[in-house]
């Protein structure tokens, strides 16, 4: 007879088989109840079989669980007639009593709190009616040998050539096992080593041709009956021990059945397989099963055993017998020796002290950590948390947290879906606990470990262990604090709402608006379904521009308000409250849904940001959304994209343009291209104009200065040509920073003048190297301005203003030829050469002369003048090499002046920082080409011959050989001149020679790079 039973949910239901000869019997129900009975007759006993097979297997794919098997032969010994069925067990309560159930536990001594809820009771009673055991018939000795031999005979001789002499083991027992199990003979008398030789050999057997649906425990639960049966328990536990010596099968389930795959003799290949194979639990019902005598003896051999055997197989005779104190005396020994013991669910829930069992999960190995939840899948982990948990109620967090660390510590690629897998589990378990340092500890490892690594929402734990550590803010606080200080990203984000919620850091003003000082969007209460994410208590509490603080009803509405997307509601709220508090709320909220996983359903914790956003927003969020799609978030990244529009301020789209001018992903460069030019459409401008129109002032004064006023004394800030900012006092003297405060300066304005040169330096860095590229572009690809879109975003801007005065500007005709030259002085007035007055007619078009079309009278004379007011240029104007096409050059379409030049791969990638980009990545990844845009539908292209790697550049050549270069709309194509390209003899000679400049720099590439 086999009984099955399955559990889930509110559903207990169990299913027994009997087979006899022609005919089986089921017996179905409601655990606990009796059941109903049906029994089914067939032609022949083979016949039968089958159907008996089918249905079993059925039966295990619903989800069915063998929970007892006396197996009824799977053909009948010779015998005048079939011995009837065994009859079924008589059911027992489970082994162990569980403790009483509390609804929740008072702190404990140590300060945690362990809230027992219903819930949490109810999993613990799940989990101890799945470790109960019970007694297992022994039926008859040569049924239950004709059923091994029966599951083995599949293809005996296979499994014996290809099994153990394989293994090269057990070899001078070959010709025992083939005349044990191949034969029909019954031996007289079992040799334990023979017997160990053969269960192994058959655990290969089962493995190898087990049929889908069959429970490749059968036959070897068979077999240990069988032993028992036949020569007794003490041999069996005997046999057994001998099957944990040279060869182990470690077997790990799959979709598509099972694998074995050979391991050499290692304690935990041992360990793997028992807990696999479960056979302690087996042996235990037998044990159950047996006479008080035979209880008696079996004993008297396992105390005989223990002393003449090491701490493994010592360790699994204590979960056999679930005694405390040998399970005690193992947990010890294994912390003194670091020899590896067999402690499993059963002995978790039988230990004898919490005090020792604290201590092997303290030095607990990752191998050993993995085995408590064996290599099938983390079903297992419910038994090892709940039990532990119920036995020892707080006092059991602290092995449990360290053995939630120690699934991530040296941790391989390989084992990585059992870890996430396993921290969900644990986290979900921990979830009832608060103010355990234990746990903090554990969560703050997590962090730290995984980092940014790229990991799939459903089995990311990062968002369970920040809820961790916002459930005890207490406790966590000092631990983020250290993390922060070591800089790690995930404390810097995380601190603020700890030093809220802890009362370290002020979350706002104490007084709250009144009802009549809010928007009226906010006065009437509003609900919705709260995210885990949203914890306004952790955020920075809004304020109105009084002052004063939205009262917590009013934040509630707020977050409905921001999750319904209402953007009209919202601008009326931007209207009445302070910016800046509002920023900073919308902030915490983006970072709260930032730590918790990103959901993507709930994105409107990130839209919030530019609803409610500022320049300071805008700032922090670009590093984050260039960095994205190296992290697997791209899509999170153009998101980003939608926040910094919404945003709309002149940093934020300041902020969007530099992602379109330099980011490492083509992707989001591309995004970012397509939503400004979104923008500058929906305001009728080009590209280049809208670029114009966003460059922000950085709240300069009109003459390209500010003052930074400390009350008693102040400073005046100026601007190299590189757009770097500096300080002078009031003596004009430069100063190598801004001076810190001192007690005699005006505390409020001092400070206020800090944070604006913070802030100004931030913002110039990032300016920079944009606008100084966006201008020597301009003159690169001979962009022209109308005289009055020069004067008011070039000349009147007060930060472009310091690149403008370092420039040679002149004037063009409708041909493109210069017509004449001037300077912008320091008073915004325009002169030639000569210092003199220059006058610019309204309808100038004016631009940035190249070196090409400037005389050398004109060059020698600017250089004196900018010499003289000791004006350095923010690039070479002047000084520009410059390089001309001869007519031979000039004819077809492909310029192939540079075909076969090596050069260094890093020096082509350098390109970018002159205007070109990568081209698409095409077979295998690699990108063939580089190309310019010069206007809007020309662009110039450089084949590469090797090819940049776009997934890494440890398989990129650390040299490239270049091709052919040409010009027309669009990317090159590949390997050949582009259908659509235009003749050379049509790019204008500035865009030719500054073609020729960018690939001149290259050089060669030297005889070590090759």
């Amino acid at each position: 007879m086999a009984r099955y039973e399955f559990s889930e949910g509110s559903s207990n239901k169990f299913w027994e088989i009997v087979l006899s000869d022609t005919c089986f019997t089921t017996t179905f129900g409601r655990i606990g109840s009796s059941g109903q009975t049906s029994s089914k007759s067939f032609p022949t006993a083979a016949k039968a079989k089958l159907e008996h097979d089918k249905l079993v297997a059925e039966k295990v794919k619903k989800g069915y669980l063998l929970v007892g098997s006396a197996c009824a032969p799977a053909v009948a010994p010779p015998s005048p007639a079939p011995a009837p069925p065994p009859p079924p067990p008589t059911p027992i309560a489970p082994v162990f009593e569980p403790p009483a159930l509390v609804p929740a536990a008072a702190p404990h001594a140590s300060g945690v709190i362990l809230d027992w809820t219903p819930a949490c009771a109810a999993a613990a009673e799940k989990q101890r009616k799945a470790l109960a055991i019970t007694p297992q018939p022994k039926g008859d000795a040569a049924a239950l040998f004709a059923e091994v031999r029966q599951a083995f005979a599949r293809n005996p001789k296979w499994s014996i050539d290809h099994g153990l002499v394989r293994a090269s083991v057990y070899k001078e027992e070959l010709t025992s096992i083939r005349r044990m199990l191949v034969t029909d003979a019954m031996p007289a008398k079992l040799e334990p080593n023979v017997a160990a030789g053969a269960y192994l050999l058959l655990q290969v057997s089962t493995n190898y041709h087990r049929r889908p649906g069959d429970s490749f425990r059968l036959p070897l639960e068979t077999t240990m009956a069988f032993w028992a049966a036949h020569s007794g328990l003490p041999f069996a536990l005997e046999a057994f021990l001998g099957t944990l010596g040279p060869m182990v099968t470690d077997s790990a389930h799959h979709a598509d059945g099972v694998y074995a795959m050979w391991l050499t003799n290692t304690r935990k290949a041992a360990l793997g397989t028992m807990f696999l194979h479960r056979p302690d639990r087996f042996l235990r019902a037998l044990w159950l099963a047996a006479s008080p005598e035979e209880q008696a003896a079996a004993r008297e051999k396992a105390v005989a055993l223990r002393a003449a055997g090491d701490l493994t197989q010592r360790s699994v005779l204590s979960s056999i017998f679930l005694d405390p104190d040998w399970i005690d005396a193992d947990l010890r020994e294994r912390v003194a020796t670091g020899e590896q013991a067999y402690v499993n669910d059963m002995s978790l829930l039988n230990a004898g002290s919490l005090e020792a069992l604290t201590a092997y999960f303290s030095t607990l190995g990752f191998e050993e950590a993995v085995l408590l939840a064996p290599y099938d899948g983390v079903r297992y982990l419910p038994r090892v948390t709940w039990t532990l948990l119920d036995r020892f109620r707080e006092g059991g967090v602290p092995a449990l947290a360290h053995w939630l660390a120690r699934l991530f510590k040296d941790r391989t690629s390989s084992e990585r879906w059992f870890i996430l897998d396993g921290a969900h589990h644990l986290f979900d378990v921990l979830a009832s606990v608060t103010n355990s340092p234990d746990v903090v500890e554990a969560a703050a490892s997590i962090l730290t470990n995984l980092g940014d690594e790229a990991i799939a929402k459903k089995s990311d734990p990062r968002p369970l262990a920040i809820e961790t550590l916002l459930r005890s803010p207490g406790v966590a606080l000092p631990v983020v604090q250290q993390a922060a200080k070591d800089r790690h990203t995930w404390a810097k984000n995380l601190l603020p709402q700890l030093e809220r919620l802890t009362n370290t850091r002020a979350a706002g003003p104490t007084e709250e608006a009144s009802p009549g000082e809010l928007p009226e969007v906010l006065r009437t209460s509003a609900t919705f379904k709260t995210p885990a994410f949203w914890k306004p208590e952790a955020f920075t509490v809004p304020q109105t521009h009084s002052g004063k603080a939205f009262p917590r009803s009013a934040i509630e509405t707020l977050g409905a308000l921001l999750a319904k997307g209402d953007a009209d509601a919202i601008a009326h709220v931007k209207e009445s409250g302070n910016p800046a508090s509002l920023a900073a709320f919308a902030w915490d909220l983006f970072q709260s849904w930032l730590t918790h996983g990103a959901p993507a359903k709930e994105k409107w914790g990130f839209f919030a940001l530019g609803l409610l956003g500022d320049d300071e927003s805008a700032r922090k969020l670009t590093p984050l959304i260039r960095a994205w799609p190296g992290e697997s978030a791209h899509q999170r990244a153009v998101l980003g994209l939608d926040v910094l529009a919404t945003i709309g301020s002149d940093v934020a789209l300041m902020m969007l343009n530099g992602i379109v001018q330099k980011v490492k992903f083509k992707g989001l460069q591309e995004r970012a291209r397509d939503k400004m030019d979104e923008i500058a459409e929906k305001r009728g401008l080009t590209a280049e104009e809208l670029a114009d129109r966003l460059v922000p002032d950085l709240d300069l004064e009109d003459d390209g200065s500010k003052t930074l006023d400390f009350g008693p004394r102040s400073f005046r800030v100026g601007f190299d040509e590189t757009l770097s900012p500096f300080v002078m006092d009031a003596s004009g003297t430069r100063l190598k920073d801004l001076p810190k405060p001192n007690s005699k300066d005006d505390a409020a304005l001092a400070g206020a003048s800090v944070e604006a040169w913070k802030a100004m330096k931030k913002d110039a860095r990032t300016l920079s190297a944009l606008e100084i590229l966006r201008l020597e572009l301009a003159m690169s690809n001979e962009r022209r301005w109308a005289a009055k879109d020069f004067e008011a975003f070039l000349v009147r801007h007060p930060l472009l203003v310091h690149l403008v005065r370092r420039l040679v500007w002149g004037t063009f005709d409708t041909d493109g030829k210069l017509t004449g030259t001037f300077r912008v002085a320091e008073d915004q007035t325009f002169a030639d050469r000569e210092d003199e007055t220059f006058g610019l007619a309204a309808d100038a078009i004016v631009g940035l002369p190249h070196r090409l079309v400037l005389s050398e009278a004109d060059v020698s004379a600017w250089a004196k003048v900018l010499g003289d007011y000791d004006l350095a240029q923010p690039f070479q104007q002047l000084g520009r090499d410059v390089y001309v096409v001869g007519d031979a050059d000039k004819k077809g379409a492909e310029f192939q002046r540079f075909v076969g030049r090596e050069v260094e791969t890093k020096k082509v990638i350098g390109l970018q920082s002159r205007g070109w980009r990568r081209g698409s990545a095409h077979d295998n990844g690699t990108v063939p080409y580089f190309y310019k845009p010069i206007t809007r539908d020309l662009n110039a292209g450089i084949q590469i011959e090797n090819g940049i790697y776009v997934g890494s550049m440890d398989y990129t050549d650390p040299t490239q050989t270049l091709g052919i270069v040409d010009f027309g709309p669009g990317e090159p194509d590949w390997g050949r001149v582009r259908s659509n390209a235009v003749p050379i003899a049509t790019i204008p000679a500035v865009v030719l020679s500054e073609v020729i400049r960018d690939l001149e720099s290259l050089g060669a590439a030297p005889t070590d790079a090759k």
